[in-house]
């Protein structure tokens, strides 16, 4: 028996996809860490910034291409990531961390120290 695919893809352009990913975000004395899943996107498309207290982030992904071959049917998408935070706590700025493994990106935002009470004693002149 032979399988035929009959409705074949022709120029086939459709605008690229932006999708909020999946995150999950825990929180410690210390830090704030946020996992968000982004399967398909490589280290180098990741942009992510802090500016105002709004964390941001973004992925690109690439369609693949296969090299002699035409496209009889598409069915997976390659969305682009984007998602924004609301930071409430004070964060280190210079000692955010970023990792992606496996198509999950792992952002640790490091907390500053609290500020501790201080007595201060008015001197004598």
């Amino acid at each position: 028996m032979t399988t035929t695919i009959s409705t074949p893809v022709a120029n086939q352009t459709t605008a690229k996809e932006t999708v909020p990913p999946k995150v999950d975000i825990f929180e410690s004395p210390t830090e704030i860490v946020l996992y968000a899943e982004m399967p398909g996107v490589d280290e180098s498309s990741v942009d992510i910034s802090l500016e105002d207290h709004v964390l941001s982030i973004k992925g690109e992904t690439q369609e693949p291409h296969y090299e002699g071959y035409t496209p009889c049917r598409i069915e997976t998408s390659y969305p682009n990531y984007e998602r924004r935070f609301k930071i409430h706590e004070l964060i280190e700025i210079e000692r955010i961390e970023a990792s992606l493994k496996d198509g999950v990106l792992k952002v640790q935002l490091p907390k500053t120290k609290p500020l501790l009470p201080k007595k201060i004693v008015v001197q004598k002149r």
